[in-house]
């Protein structure tokens, strides 16, 4: 038996020629869904590689930071200066009193401060009850100013510093810088902690900084 025509061609008897049933929609939501989660979690998983790659470099890059500044900073470091009221002074932790040295110096470099001339105290603060610890440097322009203070690096316990005298290196290091006339040739800074997975590779390893000769 034959049904109608459709363009010049039989069609059988109640044969459907579009649409979609009941169950193949539903077929066709299950596999978007299962589709979409699957996408979904390749997502999720894509993002959490992500922070955990950035958690592991940013350390890396924050000592990279921190060794950038410090060698900045000493690079324009001046014998004194009478507007920030500071002299290039490195005292010893035993002179101190203290389990680590400190670092005084103005420099012409540019600072969160700006630009001119700022005196920077490094020193080390071990204080549980202080708000910020480690390696710290305070900033000012002049002497009556409260210091901007900088955390350089949070697990830093303990600093040494060396000074060299002459650029020739004939004379041996010296672990303090006061009352000098003027700036050493060269200073090296060791970081500790008390734990060596509190500091990263890049803090582990002393940093050496030639500095100007001052006429």
């Amino acid at each position: 038996m034959t049904g109608r025509r459709i363009e010049g061609r039989p069609v059988e008897a109640g044969r459907r020629t579009a649409g979609f049933t009941l169950l193949e929609v539903l077929v066709g939501l299950a596999v978007g869904g299962v589709v979409l989660l699957a996408g979904f979690a390749a997502l999720a998983a894509v993002h959490d590689r992500s922070s955990h790659a950035l958690a592991a470099t940013q350390p890396t890059l924050e000592a990279s930071v921190t060794r950038a500044l410090l060698t900045e900073w000493l690079a324009g470091a001046q014998r004194i200066s009478s507007q920030a009221g500071v002299a290039f002074t490195g005292e010893h932790g035993r002179d101190l009193g203290l389990d680590s040295d400190e670092l005084t110096f103005p420099t012409r470099t540019r600072t969160p401060l700006g630009t001119g001339i700022t005196a920077i105290r490094l020193r080390v603060e071990r204080d549980p009850s202080a708000p910020i610890r480690g390696l710290l440097a305070e900033l000012s322009f002049r002497p009556e100013d409260e210091p901007y203070v900088i955390q350089l690096a949070p697990g830093v316990t303990s600093l040494r510093i060396r000074y060299r005298p002459d650029a020739d290196g004939v004379v041996e290091w010296t672990d303090s810088w006061v009352e000098r006339l003027e700036p050493p040739r060269a200073v090296e800074l060791t970081f500790h902690s008390a734990r060596l997975e509190d500091l990263p590779p890049l803090l582990r390893l002393p940093l050496r900084v030639a500095l100007p000769v001052l006429e």
